[in-house]
């Protein structure tokens, strides 16, 4: 997986590390887009990896907000991603 985190030269273990402190921030506004919040089988999944980290704030956030589970794959799920990405340049 490639992530472009904006840190010019940050090492590998330097990212598993911010990786490993995103993942307790998952589900809470500390979130900072750079662990995946979405299971694997996630039928968005594909989307979510690509998508940037900014993108993936956004698309948390909004989940959040609405009172989402953060692996829900309904209309409104689809809506909220398909949303962010486009605003993004990020869509399909």
């Amino acid at each position: 997986m490639s992530i472009k985190v904006g840190l010019p030269g940050v090492t590998f273990n330097a990212l598993c590390k911010i990786t490993e402190i995103d993942r307790e921030f998952v589900g809470s506004p500390d979130y900072m887009g750079v662990a995946q919040f979405w299971d694997w089988q996630h039928p968005q999944k594909t989307l979510l990896s690509r998508a940037s980290v900014s993108a993936r704030r956004k698309i948390h956030a909004a989940l959040i907000k609405d009172g989402l589970d953060l692996n829900g794959d309904t209309g409104i799920h689809r809506s909220i991603i398909s949303t962010v990405l486009d605003e993004e340049g990020q869509g399909l």
